[in-house]
């Protein structure tokens, strides 16, 4: 019969015997209403058309702004951090971002995916599988969610020079881009 969600299968994967949990999920596009202000919804919209036209400089001076207007998000936080970390910002500077957010919100997925890549950054790649591993499971994520996940197993992968698994991702991701936008 086929495995029920979380069963455990001994598989050979990467040349050694592994023990595989199979994983069920949904992928949604469903998005969560937010009550803006019209100001920091104008800004949140400038943001992801920077963002999607990858002018990171325009996007980290709107994100800075977003935060200014809402400092207890931890959108706003992880929007800068993330960011930051794509325009190679010292690494501090992004992880404490991301920390920031996790501490105002523990469930906070994309600061736990950023402090992840912070881990590996430093060469803690035992404590970025860790934060990673406890990502996984859940029955639903939203699309962005999947992909922050995807990347930073992308950047463990690529720390412990697992190629086939950087290969696999990388499929993951672009066939997220083609599906989702």
């Amino acid at each position: 019969g086929l495995l029920a969600r979380g069963d455990i299968v001994r598989l050979l994967a990467g040349g050694e015997v592994r023990d595989i949990k199979g994983m069920s999920m949904t992928i949604t596009v469903e998005v969560e209403e937010v009550d803006f202000t019209p100001a920091e919804r104008e800004i949140n919209e400038s943001l992801h058309a920077a963002l999607h036209e990858r002018k990171l400089g325009k996007a980290l001076e709107l994100a800075q702004r977003f935060r200014a207007l809402r400092p207890r998000d931890p959108r706003a936080l992880g929007y800068v951090a993330t960011i930051k970390e794509a325009l190679n910002h010292p690494l501090e500077e992004w992880e404490a971002l991301y920390r920031e957010a996790l501490e105002i919100d523990p469930g906070y997925l994309f600061a736990k995916t950023g402090i992840a890549k912070a881990c590996v950054r430093r060469g803690d790649v035992e404590a970025a599988r860790e934060i990673l591993g406890a990502l996984l499971g859940r029955a639903e994520y939203h699309h962005s969610e999947w992909r922050s996940i995807l990347l930073a197993q992308i950047a463990l992968a690529r720390a412990t020079e697992d190629h086939l698994a950087v290969f696999r991702l990388n499929e993951a991701v672009n066939q997220m881009q083609v599906q989702f936008g």
